[in-house]
């Protein structure tokens, strides 16, 4: 059934655009992801729990949520190789 829904909701909101839209959320408004996520799932009335699943599926835009998140201290800083 969750299946379902996705598809669904893929179907209105484009999947693979979803993350450009964040994208640019996050560039032109200066706020951090999670604040972007919200505002895009407010603004075309997606569940938040839809848009995880959405990212979920894409490693990068999770990786740096994660990053972001550790940064804010709202998740424990995770060990990382100097790059």
């Amino acid at each position: 059934m969750t299946e379902e829904i996705i598809r669904d909701k893929v179907q209105d909101s484009n999947y693979k655009n979803f993350f450009a839209e964040i994208e640019r959320i996050r560039a032109l408004d200066n706020i951090d992801y999670m604040d972007a996520i919200l505002s895009y799932c407010e603004k075309k009335g997606i569940d938040v729990e839809v848009a995880a699943k959405f990212i979920n599926t894409n490693l990068a835009m999770k990786s740096k949520i994660r990053i972001e998140a550790e940064e804010l201290n709202y998740l424990e800083q995770t060990a990382r190789l100097p790059i």
